[in-house]
């Protein structure tokens, strides 16, 4: 990315030939801090053009184009799937890494959030038995029995006293 702001580079030769920082962003069109303006010209002293390198590793600029495009594509066809499968498919196909924080934030952001374990889990088995509970989740022991009508795990028997005693 060197070379790419002049600006910043008229700003420092500016400087550098003594003229005041204000007066220097301001002939340059650059806006910027006393701190900043300062700070550029050290390393802009030390480094030359590569000072304006930004040197940032971030993932935003990962998640772009036909990467995005991508993903929007995998989680509109399987809403289900995860962010490490995600992950290994971008990694495989465009090979980029990217965190799975930061495909759940793209996700989030462009409204296509992975649902719930439980909505993906039991709305679809409760249909199928016809049983409307188990779509609100209510609790249930290993009888089948639901806890809801009154019962609990002791009164329906499922916990006994050994036989011995």
């Amino acid at each position: 990315m060197a070379g790419q702001d002049p600006a910043k580079i008229k700003m420092a030769e500016l400087m550098l030939e003594g003229t005041n920082w204000q007066e220097a962003a301001q002939q340059a069109g650059v806006v910027t801090s006393q701190t900043s303006a300062y700070r550029f010209l050290t390393a802009y002293c030390v480094y030359g053009e590569r000072a304006l390198d930004d040197g940032r590793r971030g993932q935003a600029y990962k998640v772009v184009g036909d990467v995005l495009v991508w993903l929007l594509e995998q989680c509109q066809q399987r809403p289900e799937i995860t962010a490490m499968e995600l992950r290994a498919g971008l990694a495989d196909r465009f090979h980029e890494r990217v965190s799975k924080s930061h495909i759940n934030r793209v996700r989030a952001a462009q409204g296509v959030s992975r649902p719930k374990k439980n909505e993906l889990k039991r709305e679809p088995v409760a249909r199928e038995r016809g049983e409307p509970g188990l779509v609100s989740g209510s609790p249930r022991n290993r009888a089948g029995q639901g806890l809801e009508r009154g019962g609990s795990r002791r009164r329906s028997g499922q916990y006994r006293r050994p036989s011995g005693e």
